[in-house]
């Protein structure tokens, strides 16, 4: 009788060290806001970018090139029309200007 009990409680464990992530990959938008209903973000080429994350506005990072602009529907706060640069030391942070204001977002990826 111990061994099946001990066995059964192997197999919780195991089973319990399983389970995958809740979210995995590049998170969708609905995704982001399931997670932060008030993060200020944009879908960029089916990826997901997002505002307001201390250690990325402390990166020195420059403008590379225009990659794009905010058009309906592909942003929650930002203004359509505001323009969105690549950087030359990141692949994962785009920054977008906007009134002559920079403002830089990282892509959302869970584990």
């Amino acid at each position: 009788m111990r061994f099946f009990l001990l066995l059964f409680v192997i197999l919780l464990f195991i089973a319990g060290c399983s389970t995958k992530p809740k979210y995995q990959g590049y998170l969708t938008k609905d995704e982001v806001l399931e997670i932060d209903s008030q993060a200020d973000l944009f879908v960029f080429e089916g990826k997901t970018y997002k505002t307001g994350i201390d250690w990325v506005n402390e990166e020195e990072l420059t403008k590379k090139e225009q990659v794009g602009e905010i058009t309906e529907e592909m942003a929650n706060k930002l203004p359509y029309g505001a323009k969105i640069y690549s950087t030359n030391e990141r692949n994962d942070i785009l920054i977008v200007e906007h009134n002559k204001k920079e403002y830089r977002y990282l892509v959302m990826v869970g584990e």
